[in-house]
């Protein structure tokens, strides 16, 4: 036997413990795959419609005057 075949076993029984702590918690608490959550994305600002960008509000390369980017609000995300 080599020098370096002494740790694996070792290393082995380390990783097998470690792996099973990880699931112990969704074990314990019966947890079940849960549905997909069906999230909802919106603009707020009043003017834009999400096909065209409002007059004066595209970039100044392409002739803006107050460029701007809508406020977009999110419902429905997930909280960990």
């Amino acid at each position: 036997m080599t020098h370096l075949a002494q740790p694996f076993p070792a290393l082995l029984r380390v990783l097998v413990l470690f792996t099973g702590l990880l699931a112990l918690p969704g074990l314990a608490l019966g947890a079940e795959p849960s549905e997909p959550v069906q999230w909802e994305a919106s603009i707020s600002d009043y003017g834009w419609d999400g096909k065209t960008v409002p007059e004066g509000q595209q970039c100044q390369r392409f002739g803006g005057i107050m460029p701007a980017t809508p406020e977009i609000r999110i419902r429905n995300l997930p909280m960990p």
